[in-house]
């Protein structure tokens, strides 16, 4: 006899947490969470920052720039050469290079990460870099894109790398304040 009200009461529960979870994951609540977020609570990736090793990550300088109309907040470092930029989650990653040509105020190699499969969303990482190659632009959370390089480029105030994150969601550039909060 006492095993009935301990079965439906064990039946009640389970349907009660799946009615739950199923109305928070249609409401986006579940996301939120930092137990369900891609990127945990404190974890990052590797570092406090996901982008270096944690020895580095508060050594950025956030600095103003001004760039299509628009002031973005930038972090620029001065690391010593050798110094390796990893992704903090797993992402979508785009080398290339911005010149005297760009109308970007910030020159050099550079490594776009976005996240997976939005490009809406992006750190633009420029500077004096050695990108490391790869056969597919996807690349797991904490992989290597690029180390600092022995050169010369540097940016704003002598920074041989910048990050500056954009968010085009809603069809025009604008800033990203909130990674840059998540992250510095």
């Amino acid at each position: 006899m006492r095993r009935k009200p301990f079965i439906f009461g064990a039946v009640l529960f389970i349907v009660i947490i799946s009615i739950i979870i199923f109305f928070a994951s249609r409401l986006k609540i579940i996301d939120s969470l930092p137990f369900f977020s891609q990127t945990p609570a404190n974890t990052k990736g590797s570092s406090s920052c996901g982008f270096l090793e944690e020895k580095y990550c508060n050594d950025g300088t956030i600095e103003d720039v001004e760039y299509d109309g628009n002031s973005y907040r930038v972090v620029g470092f001065k690391l010593p050469a050798g110094v390796e930029i990893k992704v903090p989650l797993e992402s979508e990653v785009i080398t290339g290079a911005f010149d005297e040509t760009s109308t970007l105020p910030l020159k050099g190699d550079s490594v776009i990460i976005t996240k997976k499969q939005d490009l809406s969303q992006r750190a633009i990482i420029v500077g004096d870099l050695e990108i490391v190659k790869y056969d597919d632009w996807i690349r797991p959370q904490g992989a290597i894109v690029a180390k600092i390089s022995k050169g010369n480029k540097t940016n704003l105030n002598g920074y041989n790398m910048v990050i500056m994150f954009m968010d085009s969601t809603d069809g025009k550039e604008a800033p990203n304040q909130e990674m840059l909060n998540r992250y510095f």
